[in-house]
C-alpha cells in the first residue's frame, strides 16, 4: 500500500489556541514561525526552567502515523534504529538517511498497539511522505498518513515537569525509560506523554488530537507551566547540541558525525544507509564531530573556522544571538580537535567586514560521540 496524505503537512489551524497564547503575551510573526516566537518573559522563563515547568508549542512539527501489519518491519528497514524489537509503550529516536547515510531528519517514534507515531522536524512532512512512499511496494502491508493537521504536540520541560504532569493526571511517570510513553484521559481528552523533551534536557513530549490543544494548554498553564516561544526553543536546541534539517542534518553530514548514536543501530541488520554507517564504525572513519561554540560576535552559518594557528578547523552550522552572547553549533575536524584544545579551545573566523571573530568550543549534552556497543570514541 502506498503512503497516503489526506491533509497537508502544514501546522494545524488553531485560532483559539493562538488567541489564548497572545493573551499570555505571545508575539506571533508568521515570517519567523507559525507558532509564538517569544513571550518576552525571559526572567520568569529562566526561573521556571530551573525550578519549575516550561511548555513549548510544537504544533508545527511533522506528525506521521504508520499502520498495517508491516509497519515495524518497514520503519526498521527504512531508518537507523532497531524498531522490530520495540513493544507498545516503548519508543526511540531514529534517523532517516539516504543510501549513502546522509541525514534527512531525526525523528522521535512511539510504538502503540495498532501503529507507530513519528514526530519529525517542522516543514519535513512532504519530503518524508515522498521518501517513505518510494520504498513502499505493492505487497507491503503498511500505510503512512500525515496527521500533522489533526494532532498537536507540546513539550513540557523543567525540573518540575514530571510533577506538573502528575498533577494533570498522569501516573508513575518515574517508571518510564527514555522514549517510553503512556496515555492519560484528562477530562475526556486522551493525551500521550513521551519521555523525551525534544532537547538534551529532561522533559516530555505530549501528543493529542488538535481539538484538545486549547484546553490542554490552558490546564498546563493553570498548573504553573510557563510558555516559551520558538526563539527560546532554538536557543536551547543550540545549547544542547540538537541537530536540525538544513543546518546540521544535510547531505553533507552523516548521523555519526552529528553525534546521533542514540538513534543508530549498527548490528540490527540491513537497512538504508547501514553499509556506510557500519564501515565508518568498523574502520573508525568519522572525520568530524558536532560541538557547541560560544562566539565573540555572531557569524553566518556556513562560515569556515580555523585554529588560532591558521589550520582548517571546521564549519559553523547554526548561530543565534542570545542574552549570553552568540551561540552556535559547528562541525569540528576530529584530527584537529586536540590541537584546538591545546590552544585554549579557541577557533577563529572572519566576518564579512574582515574582523577576526573568536569562538570557544565545548561539549554538549545531546550529541553522543561513543558507540554504546563498543564504548569506543
Amino acid at each position: 500500500m502506498s503512503a497516503t496524505s489526506s491533509v497537508t503537512s502544514s501546522p494545524p489551524s488553531l485560532p483559539t489556541l493562538r488567541d489564548r497564547q497572545q493573551s499570555q503575551g505571545a508575539v506571533i510573526n508568521p515570517a519567523i514561525a507559525p507558532v509564538p516566537h517569544t513571550y518576552n518573559n525571559r526572567p520568569v522563563l529562566t526561573e521556571a526552567l530551573d525550578r519549575g515547568t516550561v511548555i513549548v508549542d510544537r504544533s508545527h512539527w511533522t506528525r506521521l502515523h504508520f499502520t498495517g501489519e508491516d509497519r515495524l518491519n518497514f520503519l526498521h528497514n527504512q531508518t537507523t534504529q532497531d524498531l522490530k524489537t520495540r513493544q507498545p509503550g516503548q519508543g526511540c529516536l531514529t534517523v532517516i538517511v539516504t543510501a549513502t547515510a546522509r541525514t534527512i531528519d531525526l525523528a522521535l517514534t512511539a510504538i502503540t498497539d495498532d501503529g507507530v507515531l513519528l514526530l519529525g522536524s517542522p516543514g519535513m512532512g512532504d519530503r518524508l511522505m515522498q521518501w517513505f512512499d518510494r520504498y513502499i511496494f505493492p505487497m507491503d502491508r503498511v500505510t503512512v498518513t500525515d496527521c500533522t493537521a489533526d494532532t498537536v504536540t507540546f513539550s513540557v520541560l523543567g525540573s518540575q515537569s514530571q510533577s506538573t504532569l502528575t498533577s494533570l493526571g498522569f501516573a508513575s511517570l518515574e517508571n518510564l525509560n527514555p522514549y517510553d510513553h503512556q496515555t492519560a484521559v484528562i477530562d475526556g481528552m486522551e493525551v500521550r506523554a513521551i519521555a523525551h523533551s525534544g532537547l538534551g534536557r529532561p522533559g516530555y513530549t505530549l501528543w493529542t488530537d488538535a481539538a484538545h490543544a486549547t484546553p490542554l494548554w490552558e490546564k498546563l498553564t493553570a498548573l504553573g507551566a510557563v510558555p516559551a516561544g520558538e526563539t527560546d526553543w532554538e536557543a536551547w536546541r543550540i545549547e544542547d547540541g540538537v541537530p536540525k534539517p538544513g543546518h546540521e542534518l544535510t547531505d553533507d553530514y552523516n548521523p555519526l558525525e552529528a553525534g546521533l548514536w542514540h538513534g543508530v543501530s549498527i548490528n540490527k541488520g540491513c537497512y538504508i544507509g547501514q553499509e556506510t554507517l557500519a564501515r565508518l564504525n568498523t574502520y573508525d572513519g568519522v572525520k568530524q564531530y558536532l560541538y557547541g561554540i560560544q562566539l565573540s560576535q555572531p557569524l553566518e552559518p556556513g562560515t569556515k573556522l580555523a585554529t588560532e594557528g591558521g589550520d582548517r578547523a571546521g564549519i559553523l552550522t547554526s548561530c543565534l544571538t542570545t542574552e549570553t552572547g552568540a551561540l552556535g553549533l559547528a562541525y569540528i575536524r576530529r584530527k584537529i580537535h586536540r590541537k584546538i584544545i591545546e590552544e585554549n579551545g579557541l577557533v577563529t573566523a572572519s566576518d564579512p567586514d574582515g574582523t577576526t571573530v573568536t569562538g570557544a568550543i565545548a561539549d554538549l549534552p545531546f550529541p553522543v560521540r561513543t558507540n554504546p556497543d563498543t564504548h569506543q570514541a
